[in-house]
């Protein structure tokens, strides 16, 4: 039988800056992600997101998104934890329901 020398180390001193493409990897506690609401020139919350890189994120949406020449205003509140910044996004949705999440667009079209 080995013996362990020295502290054990846990698997997420291994990934500092979290893992996009495996977020169950993000290390517990690392507050680096933020969640964002863009809002139209009447106020109305038109799109909410979580995001890690917010700049990257607007540069994205200002490129692919047809609708972004909509956004009048942004506001942004974190920094938290993956998850933590995962449920204030789902709250903030159903709170909103903006509309263009893809969640809602389907119920705006037939109600």
């Amino acid at each position: 039988m080995s013996r362990r020398r020295g502290p054990q180390r846990s698997w997420t001193s291994k990934v500092p800056h979290g893992n996009a493409k495996n977020p169950h990897l993000i290390a517990p506690g690392l507050r680096n992600h933020f969640v964002y609401l863009l809002a139209d020139e009447s106020g109305e919350v038109i799109y909410v997101g979580c995001t890690r890189n917010p700049e990257q994120r607007w540069r994205d949406h200002r490129t692919t998104k047809r609708w972004s020449s909509e956004v009048a205003s942004k506001r942004m509140v974190g920094p938290y934890d993956y998850p933590t910044a995962r449920r204030i996004e789902r709250e903030l949705q159903d709170l909103h329901r903006p509309r263009y999440d893809a969640r809602f667009r389907a119920s705006r079209i037939h109600a």
